[in-house]
């Protein structure tokens, strides 16, 4: 899981990474919006820990940016904005943390959000070790050989594969 960290302190921002890092995440770190910018046009990252504050912009805004862009991308806001419209705003976008925050905190959030994000994951595919279907991407392949469906088939094979031992009528 490749993970960004967008965050103006210097001491948070190392204190993070080493962190997700020592848990195996492969981690990138902006100190400003600009810098995080110019990470995003190059590599798409499953989540991004996000400042809402920062020295040349506004978190919030970035992240409408990311989500355009890559509406997958989960988002845990870090601030030290504690006022109840801001954390509705974090709570809506994905996720919210107020600094300072214990590690321990950060962590079960961070845990909450990956096996949230896993799960999503794990139900967008079919492996039955010869034939393999990624629903999300619309692609499949037998014994390692891609095939092509419709969309409409692959609506269907979701169906199947979701009710196996299951007889389905057409109606269903």
């Amino acid at each position: 899981m490749h993970i960004l960290v967008v965050e103006d302190d210097h001491l948070l921002n190392n204190t993070l990474c080493y962190n997700l890092n020592t848990a195996g995440y492969k981690v990138d770190s902006a100190l400003c919006k600009q810098e995080a910018e110019n990470y995003i046009e190059k590599q798409r990252y499953e989540l991004i820990v996000l400042d809402v504050n920062l020295p040349d912009g506004n978190g919030f805004d970035f992240c409408k940016k990311v989500k355009e862009r890559c509406p997958e991308t989960a988002v845990i806001f870090l601030t030290a904005n504690d006022m109840e419209s801001d954390m509705l705003k974090g709570y809506e976008l994905d996720d919210y943390v107020t600094k300072p925050f214990p590690m321990s905190v950060f962590q079960k959030k961070l845990a909450a959000l990956l096996s949230r994000i896993a799960k999503q994951s794990e139900e967008d595919k079919y492996n039955d070790g010869t034939f393999a279907i990624d629903f999300k991407e619309m692609t499949a392949s037998l014994e390692g050989k891609a095939l092509v469906f419709t969309p409409l088939e692959y609506r269907l094979l979701k169906i199947f594969t979701k009710n196996p031992q299951n007889v389905l009528t057409r109606q269903m």
